[in-house]
């Protein structure tokens, strides 16, 4: 969101976490920048053609059950306006089945973070069960994401309304492929 208020244009920004909405106005603040921030949840934005663009990066989409999903997609669906567009940035399933790691770790100064990965076939999900140690407290935080193939987010995209119009494994412009983890989709409410 900072990014492009930098470059310019006009941005809401939607955040459930009060944590992570407050660093996020800090930041604009302390750059000079307009952004509206909502907190909320991607489940219940209801705004109806608002918008030209919707950026959706990086685990964002996916965090839900299926049948959330889908209704997140029918959210951004209606908040375009006719013509409008999104960007849906995701884990590439098929990269991660073959590559996936079953324990990485990330270290900042003293503080920890340990995820444990898995892939359940029967949901779809990466579960991850994450440790973190910041400040000589342990945290425990489980999460898991849906990884879809591309032609399983293209259905579902299709499903609510959309037209995939580009796809790329990376954001150079790649194709999708077993060589890239991210799937990046460009789509297109009909006008």
């Amino acid at each position: 969101a900072l990014e492009l208020a930098h470059r310019g244009y006009s941005v809401v920004g939607l955040e459930r976490m009060p944590g992570f909405l407050s660093l996020a106005r800090q930041q604009a603040e302390a750059a000079g920048l307009e952004v509206e921030w909502v907190e909320g949840d991607a489940r219940e934005f209801d705004r109806v053609e608002q918008f030209d663009r919707v950026v959706c990066l990086f685990d964002v989409f996916g965090l839900h059950r299926d049948d959330e999903n889908a209704d997140v997609l029918r959210r951004i669906h209606h908040a375009l306006r006719p013509g409008g567009r999104a960007c849906i940035d995701v884990r590439n399933r098929d990269w991660i089945i073959r590559s996936i790691l079953p324990v990485t770790m990330m270290q900042k100064g003293q503080d920890l973070m340990i995820d444990r990965h898995s892939f359940d076939p029967l949901t779809g999900r990466l579960v991850d069960f994450r440790l973190m140690v910041r400040d000589g407290q342990v945290k425990q935080a489980p999460l898991s994401v849906r990884l879809y193939s591309f032609t399983e987010l293209r259905s579902l995209l299709t499903s609510v309304g959309f037209e995939v119009t580009d796809a790329f494994g990376t954001w150079d412009g790649a194709p999708i492929g077993l060589q890239h983890n991210r799937m990046v989709l460009m789509v297109e409410k009909a006008r």
